[in-house]
């Protein structure tokens, strides 16, 4: 709640001061007057400072949880293990390897704040050398345009997301797998004796019924050698998924 006050309060003094709307020489809504040294200390009094202030002190406390991290790991160098079960020899190895896991994923996360640090850099620059340099200038636009791409990036190995990854792949290629080895049902079409017409005779019925009778067979044997290869579809599914697990 303080932070959001705070936030608001911000923005709301430089609309009492009178100094928001269209600015034609940057063409763009915010400060009116850009170029003029009071505007640069609206601009980084309200907002360039904080976020700088906000980036480094997110760039602190990630270098501090990081040197924590390494500082464990060292710790479990020095630990005795020769007292314990053969079983739990592995638990330095397996500690170890989670502890650099973290260290890993944590050490991106000063990256998205930091990517975005060029854009109060270039309009500062731009205030007091009057020019903007083509490399400072495409490092923004590059910095501003990575945003959400290395948003995506660290959130995807974020531990929840890589828990989840491998019960979803297993669903999809469960699901693949039956979509390939399934087979369409089918009805049998068996004629029934009350369909005929009154009108034929008992001869033509004689007739009709080893036709019917071959063909009532010939769907019991198609129903039979169907359910037999689904049997043995589902028995070769399971493997595979097995299979899959395994990898």
């Amino acid at each position: 709640m303080f932070a959001f006050s705070f936030a608001l309060l911000l923005s709301l003094l430089p609309a009492a001061a009178n100094i928001y709307g269209l600015d034609e020489l940057t063409g763009g809504c915010w400060y009116r007057g850009a170029g003029q040294q009071y505007i640069l200390i609206w601009e980084w009094t309200t907002f360039f400072g904080w976020m700088d202030a906000s980036i480094l002190y997110c760039a602190i406390v990630i270098i501090m949880i990081i040197r924590k991290l390494n500082l464990v790991a060292k710790q479990f160098d020095t630990l005795d293990f020769s007292s314990t079960s053969r079983s739990s020899s592995h638990l330095p190895l397996i500690s170890k390897a989670r502890i650099s896991s973290v260290v890993r994923r944590v050490m991106w996360y000063p990256v998205l704040p930091v990517a975005q640090i060029f854009g109060g850099f270039t309009q500062t620059y731009y205030h007091i050398n009057h020019e903007i340099p083509y490399v400072v200038l495409l490092i923004c636009f590059i910095g501003l345009s990575l945003q959400g791409l290395l948003n995506a990036l660290v959130f995807s190995q974020d531990i929840a997301v890589t828990l989840s990854q491998p019960s979803l792949l297993e669903w999809l290629r469960y699901m693949l797998l039956i979509k390939i080895f399934s087979f369409p049902k089918t009805t049998s079409r068996v004629n029934p004796s009350n369909n005929l017409s009154s009108i034929n005779s008992s001869v033509g019925n004689k007739l009709s019924a080893p036709s019917v009778l071959v063909e009532k067979d010939n769907s019991d044997k198609q129903n039979v050698v169907q359910g037999s290869s689904i049997e043995l579809t589902e028995k070769i599914s399971e493997e595979i998924v097995t299979t899959l697990r395994r990898l």
